[in-house]
């Protein structure tokens, strides 16, 4: 079969264990390159640029954060409540309300907000991965590190595999920033994105670090670079939005467990998500230390 391997990766653990059940459902593929090579999408840091924008457009405007967190109120309230269409309608509309800040006229008359085009994040841009150095790979195991339904502390390997860049890799991007798009959302330089984007993993690390660090240190351990989450297996942005709408930690913890009751009522969510919601830290194994899934440092160079 060497004619057709495009790539090759180390796996780690025994992924087909014939003594356990299940113990390979499935193998998730890094992206890669034509000629086999891992890269990562631009629109994934944008993506998570994004993501701090807001949180930091948020802070600023707590009129505007007080009403969507109202809006979400209602909608899990209403009695065929669909989690994932309504809170992507509701980003959507709330994307629309603090980024989409562009006044355009087109054959003299104004350009809807909702319109695109209206977007300030028009103004930036960024590649896709133009060189990268010391990449390696392997195949780890999704392991869901947290509390059971019991309260109880541990972690609970699932039969998921996903191909992953080792710690240690350099990838490499452009970023370009037109400063009059962006200053309309406040930002008029890239340390100015920068900055916000540490503070956005600033906050979500210190709601992961009050839920889970006492019972799970380790995952905490060497990541005080870290300001990206990027990649799959890092938790979907409705949730993180749900944490940055709430007026506190523990209204955001009871939120989001009605709500993940509701599209996994098998779960029992509202019962055993006692200590956080979800009740889990998504993270691997690697050379036999936890390790959190996602966490990356991008700088200037």
């Amino acid at each position: 079969m060497k004619d057709i391997i495009t790539s090759e990766s180390f796996a780690t653990v025994n992924i087909i264990n014939v003594e356990k059940k299940n113990t390979l459902n499935d193998v998730n593929k890094h992206v890669h390159q034509l000629d086999g090579s891992l890269y990562v999408p631009g629109s994934s840091i944008k993506g998570a640029f994004r993501s701090a924008i807001l949180h930091a457009l948020l802070k600023k405007k707590p009129a505007i954060k007080n009403r969507y967190w109202q809006l979400v109120n209602a909608e899990i309230n209403k009695p065929y409540f669909n989690p994932r269409k309504s809170l992507n309608r509701l980003t959507t509309n709330l994307e629309n309300d603090l980024l989409h800040t562009l006044q355009l006229e087109e054959k003299h008359k104004p350009v809807p907000s909702n319109n695109a085009v209206c977007s300030s994040l028009r103004g930036l841009q960024v590649s896709d991965t133009l060189r990268s150095e010391n990449i390696q790979v392997a195949i780890l195991q999704k392991i869901d590190a947290g509390f059971n339904k019991f309260g109880k502390a541990g972690f609970h390997p699932l039969p998921i595999f996903k191909e992953c860049m080792l710690p240690g890799a350099k990838l490499m991007f452009d970023v370009k920033l037109d400063k009059a798009m962006m200053a309309t959302v406040g930002i008029n330089s890239i340390d100015d994105l920068l900055s916000i984007t540490q503070q956005y993993v600033d906050e979500i690390i210190r709601i992961l670090k009050d839920a889970f660090k006492k019972e799970h240190p380790d995952p905490f351990c060497g990541i005080d670079a870290a300001n990206i989450f990027v990649g799959g297996n890092v938790g979907f942005h409705s949730k993180t939005l749900l944490a940055l709408l709430a007026p506190d930690d523990n209204t955001a913890k009871n939120t989001i467990k009605v709500l993940l009751n509701k599209e996994f009522p098998k779960h029992e969510h509202i019962i055993y998500d006692k200590f956080a919601s979800p009740r889990l830290l998504k993270c691997t194994i690697y050379n036999g230390e936890l390790l959190m899934m996602g966490l990356a440092e991008v700088r200037r160079i």
